[in-house]
């Protein structure tokens, strides 16, 4: 219960670090609402511009998550990250590169959310594919990398978290439009779909909708 939770938090920080908790859960609606109201007590919060940006993001308004986020960029990596994977989600793989570069620039100033440095490793990883050069990175995209190449192991200890499949499936469709079949035959692999639960279904979804045999 989303008012319950609310109810012995004090001050706008103890705000955001609430509101970053239910967007982790996935449960949007009560993080989109806890960032306004923390927005309301502190209107100056860049940790909470963050969040309701990501929170955007995750529920498929782009725009309003790029125009948010790119308001209260500044020396931490934390909203250049979110930006770079709005870039991506738009399409805009050169802007995602400028975006993640000047993200590396600021590293040296640590994130403020530890969350943010696994959507680091996810958009770095993720932009290696859509450049042909897929790195085996930590994290689901890492591992999808380390997959294309025909790598059946695990790149990072422990279970691969699950990955955004409409993500997961605008890259494959990136790839197939540009003829780059070559990343997703490994795929197909009953060993990847064990390291990576699901990915064997996006690929069929994807090929099967650009009416694509990759049978060898």
């Amino acid at each position: 219960d989303e008012a319950g939770f609310l109810a012995g938090v004090r001050g706008w920080a103890g705000g955001v670090r609430v509101a970053t908790i239910f967007m982790l859960l996935g449960q949007l609606d009560h993080a989109a609402g806890a960032f306004e109201r923390t927005l309301r007590l502190n209107p100056d919060s860049r940790e909470a511009q963050w969040g309701k940006a990501e929170c955007l993001l995750l529920s498929g308004e782009v725009e309003g998550a790029m125009q948010t986020v790119s308001a209260v960029l500044d020396d931490r990596p934390d909203g250049w990250v979110i930006a770079a994977l709005c870039a991506e989600a738009g399409g805009h793989i050169e802007s995602m590169a400028t975006l993640l570069d000047r993200a590396r620039r600021g590293l040296d100033q640590g994130f403020v959310a530890p969350h943010r440095v696994e959507g680091h490793a996810d958009a770095c990883a993720l932009l290696s594919i859509y450049r042909g050069e897929p790195e085996p990175l930590s994290g689901p995209f890492g591992q999808l990398a380390a997959l294309m190449q025909g790598r059946y192991e695990p790149v990072a200890r422990g279970g691969v978290r699950g990955v955004e499949v409409t993500t997961i499936k605008r890259l494959l469709r990136y790839l197939l439009e540009r003829g780059q079949t070559q990343w997703l035959v490994p795929l197909l692999d009953q060993r990847a779909d064990r390291l990576l639960p699901g990915i064997e279904t996006a690929v069929h979804d994807v090929i099967t909708a650009f009416g694509k045999d990759l049978s060898p």
